[in-house]
């Protein structure tokens, strides 16, 4: 759902045979290494000419040894690179060569050790002399990504006490991406089926991880990405929406934009061709409030005060009293005043200014909410939703055969929470596996402020914890299991929370200090924790 302060979209996916499945054709990358800084010594990379060492071979990190508490040593100079590692704790070294193992650690920035090393049994005396090594040699911390601060080599593109420059630090809500401080805040957060973005607080800008097959993370490839990267010159956004395969945001006062995926027009430039950086949306600018669905989306543009939606339309998702698919906006008679707008995989829904719901598009599950399972190429009131404060959908995909199901859901200003439609892992909440044609309330939940419908699962925030329920075959249900609920579960180990956004099989939500923390799914990287691991609780994003 998408709101002056924060926009949440919940999207979904593909037919689940024993469980949801996930979504095919993501293109995946492998995860990357990341190397800690090493608290031991520099490792010149030469080989210890000094006595035998006695002790057990360290396969670990660098011993950081004790200060020397004897006598300096004054052995004769060096024929090698200097042995910048503890002190000697004995007395003048005369010894043979040393035949322990020999020291091979590859640079990385550090010069982290990743052979075995010497356990640390004392030398008899003298300072060793070493003798060039005759392994690979390791890069010295100069130039590149490289510097040395405050005594030890960083690098400057990830640093955040020593970010791009020495003595430059990121604040606790900034993290250091390519060398700069970035507000990792979210004020605006929207999953696809597998990718996710937010737009951040600092500057209003936009970050996406995850599945980039279809280009939908904006960043001008089709690699998928383990950690948020940057829209380019994108600032000022104020409505962000990620599709199943593609993405949009919206800035009042100027031009829509999207990108990724553009099979059905969904990018709304008037071509079926997709994009890897953001195009304009042709005919619709001035928006805030927008939806990005299946293979179309829909948009609330001011001051004409009117949905315009584009894209596929085989099943009456745009509105217009046809079936017919747009690569151009047009305008949706009916649909009212619209403060939320979400959109499905083939279905469309509004919370109105006053409160009431109307949904149209696909209905084959009841995902209207109007007791049928009728079809509607208009929009349809959805009797029993008063006081509605948003309106979220799945982005189930309805197409291919056999379809599979989609859900709808709204919050009301008391706080209840209530969904219709499809049902068969239990995402309607109503301790039943039944399709709802028309509005249920959520048992045992507290009073809830949002709620995103995945999909085949549902969360919602209630008294500041995340509650979710429905299919769970990928953790996204952040209990630490993955049994499927019925009935709602609190989600482990987060902090007070205010927003959330589901994906397919994945979670993200928001803290009360904008961080990101998400669960699930993460076979594309779309948790954005540096990882391509599943994981049944919740992580910080990682930058």
């Amino acid at each position: 759902m998408l709101g002056p302060a924060l926009t949440l979209l919940a999207l979904g996916c593909v037919e689940p045979r024993s469980g949801p499945p996930d979504d095919a054709g993501a293109r995946d990358g492998g995860s990357t290494d990341v190397v800690r800084p090493d608290a031991g010594s520099v490792d010149t990379g030469a080989t210890d000419v000094g006595s035998i060492d006695t002790g057990p071979a360290d396969v670990g990190p660098v011993d950081v040894d004790s200060p020397d508490t004897g006598p300096v040593d004054v052995g004769s100079p060096d024929t090698g690179p200097v042995d910048v590692g503890s002190i000697d704790a004995g007395s003048l070294d005369v010894g043979s060569p040393d035949t322990g193992p020999t020291d091979v650690g590859s640079p990385d920035g550090r010069a982290t050790d990743t052979g075995p090393t010497d356990a640390g049994a004392a030398d008899n005396g003298s300072r060793d002399v070493v003798s060039p090594d005759a392994g690979t040699a390791d890069v010295p911390c100069v130039g590149g990504t490289r510097l040395m601060c405050s005594g030890r080599c960083i690098n400057r593109l990830s640093d955040p006490a020593h970010c791009g420059v020495c003595g430059r630090a990121c604040t606790a809500s900034e993290s250091c991406a390519n060398g700069t401080c970035i507000d990792t805040r979210a004020d605006l957060i929207s999953l696809g089926v597998r990718h996710s973005c937010i737009v951040t607080r600092q500057l209003a800008n936009v970050h996406c991880w995850g599945d980039n097959s279809s280009g939908q993370l904006g960043d001008g490839t089709v690699m998928s990405r383990e950690r948020p990267t940057m829209v380019p010159a994108l600032m000022n956004v104020q409505g962000l929406g990620a599709g199943e395969r593609h993405t949009c945001i919206g800035r009042p006062g100027d031009v829509m934009q999207c990108w990724g995926d553009n099979s059905s027009g969904q990018l709304g430039d008037g071509t079926t061709t997709a994009s890897r950086s953001p195009v304009r949306v042709l005919t619709v600018d001035s928006v805030r409030f927008l939806g990005a669905g299946g293979a179309h989306n829909c948009a609330w543009r001011s001051p004409a005060e009117q949905v315009w939606c584009w894209g596929d339309n085989g099943n009456g998702q745009l509105g217009d009293g046809t079936t017919t698919s747009r690569g151009t906006p047009a305008a949706v008679t009916g649909a009212g005043i619209a403060l939320t707008v979400a959109s499905g995989a083939a279905h469309t829904c509004v919370r109105d200014y006053d409160g009431s719901v109307r949904c149209w598009g696909h209905n084959g599950f009841g995902q209207l909410g109007d007791g049928t399972t009728v079809d509607r190429a208009r929009p349809t009131l959805v009797p029993g939703v008063n006081g509605a404060s948003s309106v979220t959908v799945s982005i189930a995909p309805v197409r291919g055969a056999p379809p599979t199901g989609s859900h709808s859901c709204a919050v009301n200003t008391s706080g209840t929470v209530y969904c219709w439609g499809y049902n068969g892992f239990g995402q309607i909440g109503d301790e039943s596996t039944t399709n709802r044609p028309s509005p249920v309330d959520v048992r045992m939940l507290p009073s809830a402020s949002a709620v995103a419908a995945g999909g085949f699962h549902t969360c919602a925030v209630a008294a500041a914890r995340v509650y979710c329920w429905g299919a769970n075959d990928a953790g996204q249900l952040g209990d630490g299991t993955t049994t499927a609920r019925s009935a709602p579960v609190a989600v482990a180990g987060l902090p007070a929370m205010r927003a959330v956004a589901c994906g397919l099989r994945h979670t993200c939500a928001v803290d009360n200090s904008s961080q990101v923390w998400c669960w699930g799914d993460n076979a594309a990287g779309q948790l954005g924790d540096g990882t391509r691991s599943s994981r049944p609780t919740p992580a910080r994003i990682v930058y």
